[in-house]
């Protein structure tokens, strides 16, 4: 029987933020100030959450439109664009469910709740609807005093404090809705923040050495053109980076990460559509451009890559802490977060990937030419998108570390009901370490010895993506809302189409 606390009596081993943790080791996604408060704008969620969206998967669409064809691909971006866009609705649905908040004021919902694990969860009535009850009747309403009613009705007006709900997170929702299964929510985001770490280390074996071709020359020693010495490189700098317990000198990369993928995009276009721009003029063979295609030949190629579209939309670990930090969580605020972000998001991926497409066509397909701007000629501005790609990879690469190894610690934790937080004393220091330890170095050995950075976003699209993306919002949503509506129907489904893509694309990966 779960029972819901009041405001601030989350405990330290809960996730805050969307992963679980030691509270000093969390940092707000938001901008410092009014957003760890509750106050943060609608402009600066869809920021974030449209951060979180454009990575390096979107150097990987054009490689998945030339397995698909165009129109294949293009019914399948928008598909897994709407699937985002509806689970992450599911599971701010859900957080406000687990958490007690009106959907329509943001506040607070007086009465509490239970759950039963073995029997169907009963929702809470909505406090607003109890407060226009005694009023109707002409009855002097206990539940919100004038102020608290004056602020309500303004929604632009943050919430007093007496009237914040307990912060959400992916684990605590997990936790309530399938109790038995709420460990993978900390191996799903362990094993997608080791692969996406793993992914970046990739990127900067492809970004530099291109680079410094044009900077050094093609004859220029070759130490400083090898892949592997960009990669032992950057890994080197990002070592300390990793053991930090905060992340809040990295703040300031959310925005650089967003100018680098701007740039991008905005320069893959113009080589697709300015016709004095030849995305081929480096080509080692008169291959180029491949062959594009509308419908594909064979499904295989196009099973093998439709979790790199699921990569592409992962954000929903980020959906708690817009919930938690937005100036009023009510249903239409986060909605309107969640459909400009992922429109937004969708419409670049669509001009990248098309663009990318028209410009190699099936040049991109085989494993290891699968990332775009490699492919681009060496000149100032591809040199400097692909040195400003390999800084924010590397930034990033910390914010992955941070996740996945509070993760793992956590299910050492819940396996063997070891303490990970500082009651521990100096062995949870150690374990600190050792787990860090662990992450650098295995993620080092698959980036020096893998060359395919759409096999490893599919990879973890598959495994990591998919349970994020499908599997736990679907299964999250069905359990605490049993009774009949579209809503929970669009749950199950989007968990049975989970259950699909994982072992069907781990074959085809590997096929």
């Amino acid at each position: 029987m779960l029972k819901r606390r009041s405001p601030g009596m989350a405990g330290k081993n809960e996730y805050v933020g969307g992963f679980r943790g030691d509270s000093e080791a969390q940092t707000p996604l938001l901008s410092a100030g009014k957003a760890a408060i509750g106050g943060a704008s609608i402009l600066s969620c869809v920021a974030t959450l449209a951060n979180t969206i454009l990575g390096t998967g979107i150097l990987e669409l054009s490689h998945a439109f030339s397995a698909t064809g165009l129109v294949v691909g293009v019914v399948l971006l928008c598909f897994f664009a709407c699937c985002a866009a509806f689970t992450l609705h599911l599971l701010a649905e859900s957080a406000r469910t687990v958490t007690g908040v009106d959907p329509n004021t943001g506040a607070r919902l007086d009465s509490s709740f239970s759950l039963d694990h073995t029997a169907a969860f009963v929702p809470p009535g909505s406090t607003r609807s109890q407060d226009l009850l005694y009023r109707s009747s002409g009855a002097s309403s206990p539940v919100y005093s004038d102020q608290d009613r004056l602020t309500l009705a303004d929604p632009s007006q943050p919430l007093p404090d007496e009237l914040k709900p307990q912060k959400s997170s992916f684990y605590l929702v997990a936790d309530a809705a399938v109790p038995r299964f709420s460990f993978l929510v900390d191996t799903a985001v362990a094993v997608k923040c080791f692969g996406v770490a793993v992914s970046y280390l990739i990127v900067v074996g492809d970004m530099m050495p291109d680079a410094m071709k044009f900077i050094l020359g093609d004859d220029g020693p070759p130490f400083w053109l090898s892949r592997q010495t960009w990669i032992v490189a950057g890994w080197l700098l990002v070592v300390p980076m990793a053991f930090a317990k905060t992340l809040d000198a990295l703040k300031f990369t959310s925005s650089f990460a967003v100018a680098v993928v701007m740039g991008v995009v905005a320069m893959t276009i113009l080589y697709a559509v300015d016709p004095d721009l030849d995305g081929c003029d480096d080509a080692d063979d008169d291959g180029c451009p491949g062959e594009t295609v509308v419908i594909p030949d064979s499904p295989k190629d196009t099973f093998a890559v439709l979790t790199l579209f699921v990569f592409c939309f992962t954000c929903h670990q980020n959906i708690f802490t817009i919930c938690n930090e937005i100036k009023r969580n009510t249903r239409k605020n986060v909605n309107r977060v969640i459909f400009i972000a992922v429109s937004m998001c969708f419409s670049l991926c669509l001009l990248v990937a098309i663009a990318g497409y028209s410009m190699y066509g099936d040049v991109l397909l085989p494993e290891g030419k699968d990332n775009i701007l490699p492919h681009m000629p060496s000149n100032e501005a591809t040199t400097a998108a692909r040195i400003g790609l390999t800084l924010m990879v590397l930034f990033s690469y910390p914010l992955q570390a941070h996740p996945s190894r509070n993760s793992a610690l956590s299910l050492v934790n819940s396996c063997f009901g070891i303490e990970t937080d500082a009651a521990a004393g100096p062995q949870v220091d150690l374990r600190f370490i050792a787990f860090t330890v662990v992450f650098l170095i295995a993620s080092l050995a698959i980036a020096l010895v893998t060359e395919s950075l759409g096999m490893v976003m599919g990879i973890v699209g598959a495994v990591g993506s998919t349970t994020v993306s499908f599997l736990l919002p679907g299964a999250v949503y069905f359990r605490l809302h049993p009774w009949p509506h579209w809503k929970r129907y669009g749950a199950a489904f989007v968990f049975c189409i989970g259950c699909i893509i994982m072992p069907l694309a781990l074959v085809f990966i590997f096929l």
